[in-house]
């Protein structure tokens, strides 16, 4: 009994030596686009970092597929990836097809599968998230009077300054800004994001409240974005709305084109957070 049982170890070893030489080794995948959303036809980054966490004795190949949310395979980024070594990595971009990827404004999940090419078995998986937002333009005005008090009187000339940012536009464009029915010069939209100032200048023939509305139209007329914007006349603000209106405009003048760019970096975010 005694000679047995180390025979019986002996023979266990001998048959599990092989399994564990020739164990088929493990990997890790990940998947990270280079934005957190885009503009319906943009092209959408995705860079795939793989590692190897077990050592390789030879070259491995292997694919990079992606499916959709029923499971579908609907791309292939690389039909031949090599691999080998001990705890390794590489890293590989891919410019994803917008007629696949970003087509439609919506928000869909894919799966990043890593195929052996030889068995055909999945050896790694991520996910990732494509999110494709309508376009957003918008419109800030500031206003002061020539005078610099804040007291807007009959005839004195009053001076707007329109700050026009837009977001996920996927295609350049003109429209015309309006201030009421008049109108004051056409605005350059880029493809993407961008932001514009435009200034418009009049006087107000009585006292009393008085409204100015701009609007964005496109070339069939419709209306874009808009804001409206209200000024009494022959009445000064009150000394605290005054004080605060006037730092408010002065740092507005002295810095338009930070003013522009915060609320372009702004407005992305709460769209893309919203859509989380």
């Amino acid at each position: 009994m005694n000679r047995v049982l180390p025979l019986v170890a002996l023979l266990l070893a001998l048959m599990l030596t092989p399994v564990l030489a020739f164990a088929a080794p493990t990997f890790t995948v990940e998947a990270t686009l280079d934005k957190p959303a885009y503009y319906a036809g943009e092209t959408a980054v995705l860079t795939v970092k793989l590692t190897t966490w077990s050592g390789l004795s030879q070259s491995y190949t292997m694919k990079y597929v992606v499916l959709n949310s029923t499971g579908a395979e609907i791309y292939t980024l690389s039909s031949s990836v090599s691999v080998t070594g001990n705890n390794g990595s590489k890293s590989d971009v891919f410019n994803l097809p917008a007629s696949i990827f970003t087509r439609d404004v919506g928000e869909k999940t894919y799966e990043l599968r890593v195929v052996d090419t030889g068995s055909g078995l999945t050896v790694a998986s991520a996910k990732f998230t494509v999110r494709v937002k309508s376009e957003e333009i918008t419109l800030m005005v500031a206003w002061d009077d020539s005078s610099g008090d804040r007291l807007v009187e009959p005839y004195e000339t009053v001076n707007f300054n329109i700050f026009i940012t837009w977001t996920f536009v996927n295609a350049s464009k003109t429209l015309a800004l309006y201030a009421d029915s008049k109108l004051i010069d056409n605005v350059q939209i880029s493809q993407g994001s961008g932001s514009a100032q435009k200034t418009y200048v009049t006087t107000f023939d009585s006292e009393g409240a008085h409204y100015v509305s701009f609007t964005l139209q496109d070339s069939a007329g419709k209306i874009v974005a808009q804001k409206s914007v209200g000024i009494t006349v022959g009445t000064k603000p009150t000394e605290k709305a005054a004080s605060i209106i006037d730092q408010a405009t002065t740092w507005l003048k002295q810095n338009s084109l930070l003013v522009i760019v915060f609320l372009a970096l702004v407005l992305i975010a709460v769209i893309v957070v919203k859509h989380r």
